[in-house]
């Protein structure tokens, strides 16, 4: 395997969680469950391919870009109260911004509101948001 942190190639970028923001509707957004903070994902593939059965095949391409976004916020936090106020709105911008990547969407709306439980330790909400739009850019080059 090669080394990507040496003198030829320089080194890989740093990545810091503290780092990261997340505004949603303008509002910055803290209180994050244990591990993971979000999740942003393209919801369909940027290209389909069809085959006939002698191999000759077209490639589709998809200009769709609506993603899902979830947030995973400590059920603990009062940012869980802002989201819910949120969900009976709808229609808000999410900017997130990390040390590896800025990823941006206008048009936003909550899914539902997430599941609620009970445990021995207090336990994480899912947000799911669905973006019409969303536009990643990576920050190391």
């Amino acid at each position: 395997m090669a080394n990507f942190n040496s003198a030829q190639t320089g080194v890989m970028a740093t990545y810091k969680a503290v780092d990261t923001t997340v505004m949603v509707n303008g509002k910055q957004i803290f209180g994050y469950g244990e591990d993971t903070m979000f999740t942003a994902s393209y919801d369909n593939d940027t290209v389909t391919i069809q085959q006939d059965p002698q191999g000759t095949g077209v490639a589709s391409e998809n200009a769709k870009t609506g993603a899902t976004i979830t947030l995973n916020i400590s059920e603990s936090s009062p940012v869980n109260s802002f989201l819910n106020d949120l969900a009976s709105t709808n229609n808000f911008p999410v900017d997130i911004v990390t040390t590896t990547n800025h990823i941006h969407a206008v048009h936003c709306y909550i899914q539902k509101k997430p599941d609620i439980q009970g445990a021995a330790t207090a336990s994480n909400r899912a947000w799911v948001i669905k973006a019409i739009n969303m536009d990643d850019t990576p920050l190391v080059s």
